[in-house]
């Protein structure tokens, strides 16, 4: 710490802990300077009253960063140190004018030395700013000036992701584990890294490992249950969003997802009680609105059929969206025809035909096509299997 003090170059955000690897000489070394300057200050501590003032704020207040009191995983923290440093400034401003008080320019002397001294400072500090321009820029250099930093290994890797450079993603998650094997950030980097890549088999591998260490974690537990949902594994995927869900029961995506596949497997029940509390978590979100509405209109079972309800939900949806997604209005003219209201139907219906040409879901029209002809017909569109609508 007292050398970058006196050079504040190669700082990085993060130093990794060296562990059981540092070798016993350095810590013997600094034991004995420690010691010498400490005996040194109390051999004149008369004559130089400040030295045991500054040395006395410098060892106590270093105690949560030194590592004689481990405070996090870091083997040394800058950022903390401006407050161990006060006791090495009272020293410096003190020693340094009286040192020199028998010196005729003494004053010439300082005032050209702080105005050098703050020079460089301020050219370092420039340097050291473009480091903190972003992420990238601050964990490239952390990277430069250490080694074996597990935390910006993963933290490139995230900034590789968001990128789009999902190989390079991978390759520092993986270097990270080569560093710290039972690190399980660099686990589910590789897990959103291989969903991304649409390896799903790869993703699940990891997002399992760090479940392991993290057995309550719900964005482990809700990676994991969408994992298995997007490799076609509908019952792990409930079992795990479930499990996400008891970690967090008010996380409205939890919910909403657990209840898309839920009405895929035909639970409609336990399908709506999910889409319930999504609305009661995010009331304006018009795909839950729309997914909930078609489940109460076209599945005729006595203990969900509820056309008056489903027409207020479809609403809420279109009302959301200015009445201009087809999707939203297709279901809305499915409510009005399951509540016998085939008029209001068959307008919806063709309005939301008219809107197809800009959407593009041509498959969409031919679905509105075969509903809207049984609505002319006076009669309701009904399932009788799951067929939930995403709306997104």
């Amino acid at each position: 710490y007292i050398g970058k003090m006196f050079w504040p170059t190669d700082l990085a955000i993060y130093y990794p802990h060296p562990g059981k690897s540092l070798p016993l000489w350095q810590v013997s070394v600094s034991f004995l300077l420690l010691v010498i300057v400490s005996v040194l200050i109390i051999r004149y501590r008369t004559k130089y009253k400040y030295l045991v003032l500054g040395w006395l704020w410098y060892v106590g207040t270093l105690i949560p960063v030194i590592g004689l009191v481990q405070v996090g995983s870091q083997g040394m923290a800058d950022r903390y140190s401006y407050v161990p440093f006060i006791g090495l400034f009272i020293i410096v401003s003190w020693l340094v004018p009286e040192l020199l008080q028998k010196w005729k320019n003494r004053n010439i002397l300082l005032g050209t030395t702080c105005a050098i001294v703050l020079c460089v400072l301020s050219v370092l500090t420039y340097f050291q700013l473009h480091y903190w321009q972003n992420s990238r820029t601050l964990f490239e250099h952390t990277l430069k000036v250490t080694e074996n930093n597990h935390i910006a290994l993963c933290h490139m890797a995230e900034v590789f992701r968001e990128d789009g450079r999902l190989d390079e993603a991978i390759e520092h998650n993986r270097k990270c584990l080569e560093v710290k094997p039972d690190y399980f950030f660099a686990h589910i980097g590789l897990g959103r890294a291989f969903m991304e890549k649409k390896q799903f088999d790869e993703a699940i591998v990891h997002f399992t490992s760090a479940l392991k260490q993290k057995p309550d974690n719900f964005n482990i537990l809700f990676s994991l249950g969408t994992a298995f949902g997007r490799q076609g594994n509908p019952d792990k995927t409930i079992l795990y969003l479930q499990k996400a869900v008891e970690s967090d029961p008010n996380s409205h995506m939890a919910h909403y997802y657990i209840a898309r596949v839920l009405a895929e497997k035909g639970r409609l029940n336990q399908s709506i009680e999910h889409y319930r509390k999504v609305l009661q978590l995010k009331p304006d979100r018009p795909e839950v609105n729309n997914n909930l509405a078609w489940l109460l209109a076209v599945y005729n079972q006595s203990e969900i059929h509820n056309p008056a309800e489903a027409i207020k939900l479809a609403e809420i949806a279109c009302k959301i969206t200015n009445y201009n997604d087809p999707t939203f209005l297709d279901t809305l003219a499915a409510c009005y025809g399951s509540a016998g209201q085939f008029d209001e139907a068959v307008k919806i219906a063709q309005k939301a035909l008219e809107l197809i040409p800009e959407t593009g879901h041509e498959q969409l029209a031919n679905e509105i096509e075969k509903r809207l002809n049984l609505y002319k017909q006076s009669k309701p569109y009904y399932m009788s299997l799951p067929d939930i609508k995403t709306g997104d």
